[in-house]
C-alpha cells in the first residue's frame, strides 16, 4: 500500500513534453510582442502563469507592460504585482515593491502606498533602498498637509493613536492633539527624506521636498549645506539644471532660497559643461545665467572665460591685451577670424563684452584691470561697427560714470569720445567735476530739447 501512495517521478516523455510546450509559449509571446498584439500576448501570459517552468524574475516586467495595455483598471496590475512580489527572488523584490508603490500613487491610493512601504521599510534589504525612503517621506508630507487642513475637532483613529505612542508622541504635550499628530508626520517626512539623501544624493526630486521642509522651519544654513553636498556628490548631474528651472517657474521658494539654489546649481552646470563640452556653446549660456544670478562672482570663475570665448569668436588674441590699442589690423584679418562670424555677429559679440564689463562696474567692481579691458575693447571696436555702437555709447558712458566709485579714467573717456566720432560726451576731469565750458553746453542742449518738445506738443 505504501508503494502505491508514494509519489513516483514523472516519466521522461512528460517532462520533455512540458518543456516543449513552455518553449512554444515563449515563442508565441515573443511573436505577439513583435506585432504589438497585446491581446494575444495577454492570453499567452495567462498560460505561462500556470507553468512551473516560468522564471518570474524575467517574467514580471514583461507581464506588467502587457497589462498596462490591456487591463481595464490598475487593480488587475496591482494584484498581479502583489503575486509577483511573493514569487520573485530576493534580488528583484525591491523593484517589484517600488512598482507597486508607483501604481498605488498613480491611482491616488496614498494610504495604501504608505502602508506598503511601512510593512517592509525596517527589513533588509528594503531599509537600504533610497527610493523607498524617499517615497515614504513624500507620502508623509501629504499626510502632514492633510492633518493641518483637517478641522480641529476631528477625532483620530485608533491606528493613528497607536502610531503616535510608538513614535514617542504624547497628546499631553500639546493642548491641541491635531498639532501633535501633524508634527509626527512632519518629523517622519524629514527623517525619511534625509535618509534617502544619505543613501543616494543624486535624486533631485527628494532633495527638493527636503529643502521645502527645511525652508518651512527657516533653516537656511542646513539648506546651504545640503545643496553643497548635492553639488559635490556628482558634478556631471545635469538634472540640476531642470530642477532650477522648475523652482524658478513654480516660485516654490522665497527669493533668497531661489537665489541660493540657482547659484549652486547653475555653477555646477557651468563647471561641468565647460570641462566636458568646451567645444559647444552650452557652457556660455549657463555662464551668462550664473553671472545674472551672481554679478559679484570671482572674476576668474566666469567673467574671464566669457571674455576669452568672445575674443576667440571674433578672431583676435590682442583685443584684451594690456598693450595700447594699435593692432586694429589683427581684428580685421579674415584669416584669423572664424568663417562663420560675420560683421553683425562680431558687433553683437563686442556689445556683449562691453555690457559684461559695465555690469561689473555697476556692482561696485572698479578694478584697474577692468578699466584697461574696457578701454581696449572700446578702442578696438571703434572700427568694426561704429553705426551700431554709437547708438549705445552715451548710455554706456553714463553707466560707467554712475557706478564707478573711483575717479573717472581719462582713457575710458577718450575711448567713448572716439566711438562718437567727434561727438561731444559728458566727460569728467580727474576731480570728478564737469570740464570747463561743458556745463553751459549741457544747459543749452537741455533748453533746446525742451523747446523742441513744446513745439511738437503745440503742433499736435
Amino acid at each position: 500500500m505504501s508503494s502505491i501512495l508514494d509519489r513516483s517521478p514523472l516519466p521522461s516523455f512528460r517532462l520533455g513534453h512540458r518543456q516543449l510546450l513552455y518553449q512554444q509559449l515563449c515563442l508565441k509571446l515573443r511573436e505577439a510582442l513583435w506585432r504589438y498584439d497585446y491581446e494575444a500576448a495577454c492570453s499567452v501570459l495567462n498560460l505561462l502563469v500556470l507553468c512551473r517552468e516560468t522564471e518570474w524574475d524575467h517574467f514580471w516586467a514583461v507581464a506588467i507592460n502587457v497589462l498596462n495595455q490591456v487591463a481595464r483598471n490598475k487593480t488587475d496590475c496591482l494584484r498581479f504585482l502583489q503575486i509577483s512580489h511573493n514569487r520573485v527572488s530576493a534580488l528583484h523584490k525591491e523593484d517589484v515593491l517600488l512598482e507597486i508603490v508607483r501604481y498605488q500613487i498613480s491611482s491616488q491610493m496614498y494610504q495604501e502606498a504608505y502602508e506598503s512601504i511601512e510593512t517592509y521599510i525596517t527589513i533588509s534589504p528594503y531599509n537600504l533602498n533610497s527610493r523607498l525612503h524617499g517615497y515614504m517621506g513624500v507620502l508623509a508630507i501629504r499626510r502632514w498637509q492633510s492633518k493641518i487642513d483637517e478641522p480641529s475637532g476631528k477625532d483620530f483613529t485608533v491606528a493613528e493613536k497607536d502610531r503616535d505612542e510608538q513614535d514617542g508622541f504624547d497628546d499631553n504635550e500639546s493642548s491641541n492633539p491635531q498639532n501633535t499628530h501633524a508634527s509626527r508626520w512632519f518629523k517622519n517626512a524629514k527623517d525619511h527624506l534625509l535618509r534617502s539623501l544619505e543613501l543616494d544624493m543624486s535624486n533631485d526630486m527628494f532633495l527638493r521636498y527636503y529643502v521645502q521642509l527645511l525652508h518651512s522651519e527657516h533653516k537656511n544654513d542646513e539648506i546651504q549645506d545640503i545643496l553643497i553636498r548635492f553639488r559635490d556628490h556628482d558634478p556631471s548631474n545635469l538634472i540640476a539644471h531642470r530642477w532650477v528651472k522648475q523652482a524658478l517657474s513654480t516660485k516654490q521658494f522665497t527669493p533668497g532660497i531661489t537665489l541660493l539654489c540657482g547659484l549652486f546649481l547653475y555653477r555646477l552646470l557651468f563647471e561641468f559643461l565647460r570641462a566636458e563640452r568646451s567645444q559647444s556653446n552650452e557652457w556660455v549660456l549657463s555662464a551668462l545665467a550664473y553671472v545674472r544670478l551672481d554679478p559679484k562672482s570671482p572674476r576668474d570663475l566666469v567673467l574671464e572665460p566669457l571674455l576669452s570665448y568672445y575674443e576667440k569668436a571674433i578672431g583676435t588674441s590682442t583685443i584684451l591685451s594690456s598693450q595700447p590699442p594699435n593692432l586694429l589690423s589683427s581684428m580685421l584679418d579674415s584669416s584669423r577670424r572664424s568663417d562663420s562670424t560675420g560683421p553683425e555677429q562680431i558687433t553683437e559679440l563686442g556689445k556683449k563684452m562691453i555690457e559684461l564689463l559695465l555690469d561689473r562696474f555697476e556692482h561696485g567692481d572698479d578694478d584697474p584691470w577692468l578699466v584697461d579691458k574696457l578701454t581696449n575693447v572700446l578702442a578696438h571696436f571703434k572700427s568694426i561697427g561704429p553705426a551700431h555702437l554709437n547708438a549705445n555709447s552715451t548710455h554706456w558712458f553714463s553707466l560707467y560714470t554712475r557706478f564707478s566709485p573711483r575717479k573717472i579714467s581719462p582713457a575710458v573717456c577718450l575711448a567713448f569720445k572716439h566711438l562718437c566720432e567727434g561727438g561731444e560726451l559728458v566727460v569728467k576731469d580727474e576731480e570728478g567735476e564737469l570740464a570747463k565750458g561743458e556745463e553751459d553746453d549741457l544747459e543749452e542742449e537741455d533748453e533746446e530739447s525742451e523747446l523742441a518738445v513744446e513745439n511738437e506738443e503745440g503742433g499736435e
